[in-house]
């Protein structure tokens, strides 16, 4: 069983940031946020999939991911193939915990 969160994308009060409107658009290639604590990335990352029509987001730090390795990507990109067949934006968050 594929246990799926889906972002509702309901309006919520928040500070529209200026640096939204200054990344490129997506391009079908990977864009990385990167930044020090508590420097707005998360924040950053919600607003970006709230933009999307179809979005998938994916956290190695969900206890179910556990032991996430590399190995793993290509059942990942067959479950995202699987989910969206017709294409969206895959947001991955803390990728930097799975090990290798």
């Amino acid at each position: 069983m594929i246990d799926f969160q889906y972002i509702v994308s309901t309006p919520q009060p928040e500070v529209p940031r200026r640096l939204l409107a200054e990344l490129p658009e997506f391009t079908g290639k990977a864009m990385v946020l990167k930044g020090g604590p508590r420097a707005g990335k998360s924040t950053l990352q919600r607003h970006l999939m709230r933009q999307q029509e179809l979005a998938l987001y994916c956290n190695p730090e969900d206890t179910r991911l556990y032991g996430m390795t590399p190995a793993d990507f290509p059942t990942l990109e067959a479950v995202i193939a699987e989910q969206m067949p017709d294409g969206g934006v895959l947001f991955l968050y803390e990728l930097q915990e799975v090990g290798g």
